[in-house]
């Protein structure tokens, strides 16, 4: 899903040679969501096996991906990249981190501000950072880095 989500926003920020503004608060949305389901992805795939799932599995599998909430991936992704926590993920996790944490407040300010105007290069800009940051997330093969970034979004942290 989070692959067709950029597509669409990229024919959402290129769309004419002035994009109205409706369309490219769409696309930096549409990109949000892009890295949220990548994320919410990644997650399920890391507490539920791939090989020979049932019905049951499948089910377990849905229930993971859906169990992620915006605002606590947000105060976790946070917490990838602070230097004071040095939680030790490489490089690939602390940029797909930093990038969710950007279009996360992007999305916000594009979805409720009507006060924001938007360049069709700032948006484009945007998407293509989202774009990359999933890219080489996904392709990571940090396997023991992915589980315990899919712990860390997916779980409150208690003191």
């Amino acid at each position: 899903m989070h692959n067709q989500l950029i597509k669409t926003a990229e024919l959402l920020a290129k769309s004419g040679t002035r994009p109205r503004q409706t369309d490219l608060r769409r696309a930096i949305s549409t990109a949000y969501y892009a890295m949220f389901h990548a994320l919410a992805k990644n997650n399920a795939n890391n507490f539920i096996s791939h090989e020979n799932r049932d019905g049951k599995a499948d089910r377990a599998w849905q229930q993971t991906y859906r169990a992620l909430e915006h605002s606590n991936a947000f105060k976790a992704c946070k917490r990838c990249y602070n230097e004071e926590e040095k939680l030790g993920f490489p490089k690939p996790i602390i940029d797909f981190a930093r990038q969710f944490v950007t279009l996360q407040t992007e999305r916000h300010r594009a979805d409720y501000d009507p006060t924001v105007k938007y360049k069709k290069q700032e948006v484009i800009n945007y998407v293509e950072s989202a774009k990359t940051a999933i890219l080489v997330f996904t392709k990571s093969k940090s396997k023991k880095h992915k589980q315990a970034f899919a712990a860390l979004v997916l779980f409150k942290q208690r003191n």
